[in-house]
């Protein structure tokens, strides 16, 4: 701190690290979130305690909604691989195919 009670230039960088670190956890969160098919607002359990593992452990082992829309409906899939409708089909129903 320096004569007026603000922070002094090492006081600066810590405080933008902080700040950096933390926009490197959450922006990437809130993006994966998006693309699963989640508010990208889960991202915020990153700052509440425990949290962060839950969001973890839900976007790893949880079916999104994108996931389910996409099992449902081989259309989706061969619209967003660039496939015919028919390989979209051995990708969702492999038993089928």
């Amino acid at each position: 701190m320096n004569e007026f009670g603000l922070p002094g230039g090492a006081e600066w960088l810590i405080i933008l690290g902080i700040v950096g670190m933390t926009w490197g956890v959450v922006y990437p969160l809130w993006r994966i979130c998006t693309r699963l098919g989640y508010p990208g607002y889960l991202a915020l359990l990153y700052f509440v305690p425990l949290g962060f593992i839950i969001l973890l452990w839900v976007l790893a082992f949880g079916r999104g909604p994108v996931a389910a829309a996409t099992q449902a409906d081989p259309a989706v899939v061969s619209s967003s691989l660039n496939c015919t409708t028919e390989r979209a089909s051995a990708l969702v129903y492999p038993a089928a195919a």
